[in-house]
């Protein structure tokens, strides 16, 4: 599943193992459907420039060693209800490729372009496809936040 729009299911956009949201396996690949890959973990999207600009999207993946990855994006308004802490596929932002270390870990920050004038401030999460094309569940969702707002903490002065 690469780059698709996927709404109104009542239920995860996707979802591998049991009926709701699978946690990530401490090996990957692991026996299940699409070897229940292991999903993203995000951690900061600042976007500058409110409603245009970059968004800067970054996290990390821990899956099968010395292994290539696609790292597909998506935008929504909120995270998804249904999976508390999950994200949706509402709008898909753009992707990108990480390569694990002989660990399995991989760590990444990539800029992904606003792709319309006027989208407002968002929530974003992400899948991880394998080159085999086994694909994650969506991971966390994290609010986009603007890299643009001043910084108020010593807006009175300092002490």
């Amino acid at each position: 599943m690469l780059a698709n729009r996927m709404a109104s299911n009542g239920a995860l956009d996707i979802d591998l193992a049991a009926a709701g949201a699978s946690a990530n396996q401490a090996s990957n690949p692991a026996s299940g459907p699409n070897q229940l890959q292991n999903y993203p973990q995000l951690s900061s999207a600042p976007r500058s420039g409110a409603n245009n600009g970059t968004s800067t999207v970054s996290g990390s993946l821990h899956s099968a060693p010395s292994s290539a990855y696609r790292i597909d994006v998506y935008y929504a308004l909120t995270c998804d209800d249904t999976a508390p802490g999950r994200g949706r596929a509402d709008f898909f932002f753009g992707r990108s490729t990480v390569n694990t270390n002989a660990a399995g870990d991989a760590s990444f920050s990539f800029n992904l372009t606003v792709p319309f004038t006027g989208l407002p401030l968002g929530v974003v999460a992400a899948t991880a496809t394998s080159a085999s094309g086994d694909t994650s569940e969506i991971c966390n969702c994290i609010a986009e936040v603007s890299s643009s707002l001043p910084d108020l903490m010593f807006r009175n002065g300092f002490e």
